[in-house]
């Protein structure tokens, strides 16, 4: 038998958790030519080192499996499987091969997924087309009910003026109702500029049943003179979760750093941003007809408008009976407000 198909298996031993503990492995210490194989139990089991790379051949994790450590890194050239994936703040996993998680896995703050050449992805048991470039991004528009992971870090900058995904018109849209998940990277340099358009924004609108997660959107320029003018959704009716923009954002009514209009769910993600418009006008969310939780608008950002202008958000719509904003702030000696 090859010496890169040997088997490490996890069996516990006496610091049930620990990685690095010899006695918790068939051969003690894993190395980079092996194959990990930790079985189902009712434990957990915590990959924490902070001060190097790590790398193994592949790894089946049929338990609950931690990364942890601000710069921990996990390096798996032959695939991973993860029942149940949760990744600290800071953390990273890179995989050449097929990577196959949870569709609950959680990704703390800074925390990132790449993904080598010919790795296919599933997430939940379902496959997802990766996105890796600004023209891979725009062709999402050509199928709104797909899944989509964004696999690595880049630069829009070479796409002058990208047009909001399902945009049809300046005045008509198609809903994004698929899954676009970011594994924790950012797009950068992104450029949208439609001064007569409604919904400006990366995307236009999702419908109740799309998820936007774990992405985010650095030093984006955004342009709209019309209603729902925002960084990541233009008008909101599903779920965004763990998402942030940084950059500019200028429109005329329901205007926001992250979301021009919401009435879906926003849950653990923020804004730093330049926000300006008429009315509606909010650092996080324009206007908001339903859940924000565990968010906020960052120091130093700056939000501006003449009617209903808040820091976190311009306008809440209450007569649905269905807002509920929760654990999220704004910094009102830090946010400079004018309006």
């Amino acid at each position: 038998t090859p010496t890169f198909q040997l088997t490490n298996l996890w069996i516990g031993g006496t610091s049930a958790h620990d990685w690095f503990n010899a006695a918790n492995w068939s051969r003690g210490l894993p190395n980079a030519v092996q194959r990990l194989v930790i079985p189902d139990t009712s434990s957990w089991v915590e990959l924490s080192s902070p001060t190097q790379a790590l790398t193994y051949r592949s790894l089946v994790a049929n338990q609950e499996f931690r990364l942890s450590g601000a710069n921990t890194w996990l390096t798996l050239n032959g695939g991973g499987s993860f029942s149940n994936l949760k990744m600290g703040a800071g953390t990273r996993l890179t995989v050449n091969g097929a990577l196959s998680m949870n569709s609950d896995y959680s990704l703390g703050a800074g925390a990132k997924i790449d993904l080598g050449d010919e790795t296919a992805l599933f997430i939940g048991g379902e496959s997802y087309t990766q996105i890796r470039d600004v023209h891979q991004l725009s062709a999402i528009r050509n199928d709104l009910y797909g899944r989509y992971a964004v696999i690595a870090d880049f630069d829009a900058s070479s796409v002058p003026n990208f047009m909001p995904i399902g945009m049809v018109d300046n005045y008509s849209l198609n809903f994004f109702t698929g899954i676009f998940d970011g594994l924790g990277h950012s797009i950068s340099n992104l450029t949208i500029n439609y001064p007569d358009a409604y919904r400006v924004a990366l995307f236009s609108g999702s419908y109740s049943n799309a998820t936007i997660r774990n992405i985010g959107l650095s030093n984006i320029s955004v342009t709209g003179n019309s209603d729902y003018t925002a960084g990541l959704v233009g008008s909101n009716y599903g779920t965004i979760s763990n998402s942030y923009v940084t950059g500019t954002v200028s429109g005329s009514y329901n205007v926001g750093g992250l979301v021009g209009y919401s009435n879906g769910t926003i849950s653990n993600s923020y804004a730093s941003v330049t926000v300006s418009g008429s009315g509606n006008v909010g650092g996080l969310v324009g206007s908001n007809a339903a859940r924000v939780r565990d968010s906020y608008v960052a120091d130093g950002s700056q939000i501006s408008g003449q009617d209903g202008v808040g820091g976190l958000i311009g306008h809440n719509d209450i007569w649905g009976g269905r807002v509920a904003v929760s654990n999220s702030h704004y910094n009102i000696d830090a946010v400079d407000i004018n309006g």
